[in-house]
This record gives structure tokens, C-alpha cells and sequence, in this order.
């Protein structure tokens, strides 16, 4: 409605660019994840989460000062 009200020229569609794979997409942009070591976790063969895990009930990261307010 307001891109008609103002008459602008403004068209959504399909490119080349929204067919591209989500790798090839990041490669085009030169996108280069960080290098993560995670030799150190296990998944068990089960997807089930081992018995012995501890988690906590929640985990909120505005509690721990790691957000800034909205």
C-alpha cells in the first residue's frame, strides 16, 4: 500500500542469487566461518542426551549481564 501510495517502482521476485545453495551463497559473499574445535563433544548414536547431564532449569542470557537491554 505505501509503495503504491508513493508510486514507487518496487517488484519482489526470483533471481539467480535465490536459487544458490546456502554454501555456494556464503562463498559468493566470501563468507568464512570461524574455525571451531569440537573434537571435545559426543553425540551418542541415539540422539539421546547422556543421563548423567546436568542441566539447568533455565538459562537466561539477560541474567547473566551477556544482553543489553531492548
Amino acid at each position: 500500500e505505501f509503495i503504491e501510495r508513493n508510486r514507487y517502482t518496487y517488484t519482489v521476485g526470483e533471481t539467480w542469487l535465490s536459487h544458490l545453495p546456502p554454501a555456494e551463497f556464503a562463498n559468493l559473499l566470501r563468507y568464512v566461518p570461524p574455525s571451531m574445535d569440537l573434537s571435545h563433544l559426543s553425540v551418542s548414536s541415539d540422539g539421546e542426551l547422556p543421563s548423567d547431564l546436568q542441566l539447568p532449569p533455565s538459562y537466561d542470557y539477560r541474567a547473566l549481564g551477556m544482553v543489553t537491554p531492548p
